[in-house]
Order: structure tokens, then C-alpha cells, then sequence
């Protein structure tokens, strides 16, 4: 790929810096509460972000909502993350960061949920990876059997 080409980014792509973000920033976490909030704000866009491609892989809509368990709950296949009901039980935990960490001068994000929901927010992110690349092998694999097909047709 030259560098006149760019790849187009992904909902997954962009949950992945907003994690990336979050833990880059945790790292370095000082004394000042609010800081915490930030990398609260991130992970919360990781997750939104992951489910909203996952949902864009099951050829949904969704809508321009913040909202995690709302979200959450459009998704058929989501079920299947090994974390969803730790997920949809702090969705609304999940949901209040995205604007009270950044609006809300006297909110301050819970130290125990960031830890909480940092891992959380990686496995989900697996968990769309894997599920994207299982969708692209199971289409390849019908296109190549319907072009057999279509081989197999054309011969005859």
C-alpha cells in the first residue's frame, strides 16, 4: 500500500486507540482525580465504539446514542462475549462516563470501576476482532464454494 493509499479507518480501529489511550494515560496516573476521569472517558469510547462496529458487523444500524445498554441490546451476538453480563450490568456505570468525565466540574470516576472495566474494555475488543475475522474467513468460504459451484455448472 503506497502512501497515497489509506486504509479506511474502522469504528474498531478507533476503539483500539481510545484503549491504547486509556491504559497509555493510567500508566501515568498522578494524584489528581480528575486525570481519572480522562482515561474513564477513553474506555468508554473504546467500549461504545467496539460494540457500535460489532453492530455494523451484523449489518445493523445503530443509533447516535451513548447509551451502552441500549446499544448492548440491538446486538443478536453479542451474548456470546465471555464478559457480557459483567458488561451490560455496568453499562450504565459505562454510559455515565462519557459525559460526566468530561462536563460534570464534581464527578469523579470511581478508581474501582476504571480497573474494573479496563479489562473488560480489552476483551471486548478481542472479542470483535475475532468475531470480524471469523465473518471474513466464513465469507470467503461461501464465495469460494459458490464459485465452485459456478465452475461446476459452467463444465457441464
Amino acid at each position: 500500500m503506497s502512501n497515497n493509499e489509506k486504509k479506511e479507518r474502522t469504528l474498531l480501529d478507533m476503539a483500539t486507540i481510545n484503549l491504547k489511550t486509556a491504559k497509555s494515560m493510567y500508566k501515568f496516573k498522578t494524584d489528581d482525580e480528575l486525570f481519572l476521569n480522562i482515561v474513564a472517558y477513553h474506555i468508554q469510547q473504546a467500549i461504545e465504539m467496539a460494540i457500535k462496529h460489532e453492530l455494523e458487523l451484523e449489518g445493523k444500524t445503530y443509533p447516535y446514542s451513548h447509551d451502552i445498554g441500549e446499544l448492548i441490546e440491538l446486538s443478536s451476538d453479542l451474548a456470546e462475549f465471555e464478559e457480557y453480563e459483567k458488561l451490560y450490568l455496568t453499562a450504565s456505570q459505562i454510559s455515565e462516563f462519557e459525559s460526566h468525565t468530561r462536563y460534570d466540574k464534581n464527578y469523579l470516576a470511581s478508581a474501582k470501576m476504571v480497573g474494573i472495566l479496563g479489562p473488560i474494555a480489552e476483551k471486548l475488543l478481542s472479542f470483535v476482532r475475532k468475531y470480524e475475522a471469523d465473518n471474513q474467513k466464513k465469507a470467503q468460504q461461501e464465495l469460494t464454494q459458490q464459485t465452485q459451484q459456478t465452475n461446476t455448472q459452467s463444465v457441464k
